[in-house]
């Protein structure tokens, strides 16, 4: 005596003693055992990604009490940044266990965008590309992609939320800005052109100007096309932004005018006829008339016609000459000599006619 037992259950110890005189008596003891509590923890979330929070809640026993934080709540939360181990031991009546529980922290993925281009002009895009997670999701837009194409209107910030295989998150914010695109307008002076004519653009809108075909710089540049011509006039403004306007101009045909006169040799005060092909419209000068066939009276005092011929929207010009003598007061002679005839080849005879 003493002895020590380690009952598993209750149970009930006798005792016998005998004294000297080998007289014995008995005694009994009831050892109860209460059963040590059970303790039971689950964590939500686990694992945890680093930087949220998990709530450890335990159960098993009457009264706890946590470590590391001393809390003696059923239920707590914490928010490691590491994987950390928590201890709890509970205590039901006189009897007490401890349990732990491992709160693994995973690593949240790195987010990172690149913008191609940060800027761009009205009605542009740009491409945007996230990097460092496996799946990844866009807003303004809900795109599941790591890559997006977007044309915003105005300067704009793009969030890209990414994950990665254990499942944690994380963000990333990229803007795009928006420069405005110049508004270009460019007035011809006219729209139609006769082959060889001009025309003068003139352009507003921006700071610089380049028009092409011709390659012409300049808010007012004269072109002289030979063909119907559609010109592109390209604008720049200070923000390196463009804007373009197109201008067609059509040329038109002029016509090939012949004229001609019923004789290059008139008497002062006579009739003759003046007539004229080529083109739908003949004016006659300086004697304005018109049509394509015209009776006038010969004057010396002209020895020159003019007729404009149009086709309706080009013209062209002719002139016919002649010569006007007065008939009335002059006597006409003529006389007439031949040369002596002379044989060329023995095949045929040249003769001078002087008259």
């Amino acid at each position: 005596s003493p002895v020590t037992v380690n009952p598993t259950v209750t149970t009930i110890y006798t005792v016998t003693g005998t004294n000297a005189s080998g007289c014995v008596s008995t005694k009994t003891v009831s050892i109860l055992i209460t059963p040590s509590p059970t303790l039971t923890i689950n964590g939500n979330p686990a694992p945890l990604c680093r930087g949220s929070s998990s709530t450890l809640t335990v159960n098993g026993a009457t009264s706890y009490t946590w470590l590391p934080g001393g809390s003696t709540a059923t239920s707590i939360v914490v928010s490691p940044t590491v994987t950390t181990i928590y201890t709890v031991t509970g205590v039901s009546g006189n009897c007490s266990s401890t349990k732990t529980f491992t709160l693994v922290v995973l690593p949240r993925p790195i987010i990172n965008i690149t913008t191609l281009p940060p800027v761009i002009c009205s009605g542009g895009s740009a491409l945007l590309l996230a990097f460092g997670a496996s799946s990844y999701t866009w807003s303004p837009g809900s795109v599941v992609s790591n890559t997006i194409i977007v044309s915003p209107s105005v300067t704009t910030s793009y969030t890209v939320t990414g994950s990665n295989l254990a499942g944690c998150t994380n963000t990333a914010v990229t803007t795009v800005s928006v420069n405005p695109s110049p508004t270009i307008t460019t007035v011809p002076s006219s729209t139609f052109v006769c082959s060889g004519g001009s025309v003068t653009l003139v352009s507003s809108g921006g700071l610089t100007y380049l028009v092409n075909p011709g390659a012409l710089t300049g808010p007012i540049v004269v072109v002289s096309p030979s063909v119907t011509t559609t010109y592109t006039i390209t604008g720049l403004n200070n923000f390196g932004c463009t804007d373009t306007e197109t201008v067609t101009i059509a040329v038109g045909t002029n016509p090939s005018i012949t004229a001609t006169a019923s004789g290059s040799l008139l008497c002062d005060g006579s009739s003759f006829t003046l007539s004229a092909s080529g083109a739908t419209n003949y004016t006659w000068m300086p004697i304005a008339l018109t049509g394509s066939t015209v009776v006038t009276t010969a004057t010396n005092s002209i020895n020159t016609y003019t007729v404009i011929g149009d086709n309706g929207n080009c013209s062209s010009i002719a002139t016919v000459s002649v010569f006007v003598i007065s008939c009335n007061n002059t006597m006409f002679g003529m006389t007439k000599a031949a040369g002596k005839p002379v044989l060329v080849y023995n095949t045929f005879y040249n003769v001078d006619f002087t008259v």
